[in-house]
């Protein structure tokens, strides 16, 4: 099997969030989630100040996957958390059906 065809639960959502952040400058809707995932050379500011341009645009939640210490920063306007494997992300009011492990990311 190929990397092409087979993807990891991470590498399929990362191509579904490009693939919305696309239609969102076309339609100019914000989505109601942006993930960012962490490339080899992405810091963790570069990561924080990409979250900051989602939410000035109205973005009301962006979780920012970081691989290389499978964790998720979750930043909300108000406040930003790092969640760990074993943790439960929290559900945002905005996504109520929403709300995977961690570990679920990492699968």
């Amino acid at each position: 099997m190929t990397r092409e065809t087979h993807l990891t639960n991470l590498e399929l959502k990362a191509r579904i969030m490009r693939s919305v952040y696309g239609v969102w400058f076309w339609k100019g809707v914000a989505p109601l989630l942006a993930v960012e995932v962490a490339g080899e050379e992405d810091s963790e500011f570069v990561l924080r100040d990409k979250a900051q341009w989602y939410l000035r645009r109205g973005v009301p939640v962006v979780w920012l996957v970081v691989p290389d210490s499978r964790e998720v920063i979750v930043v909300e306007p108000s406040a930003e958390r790092r969640y760990r494997l074993g943790e439960q992300l929290p559900v945002h009011p905005a996504l109520p059906d929403l709300g995977p492990s961690v570990d679920e990311l990492f699968t």
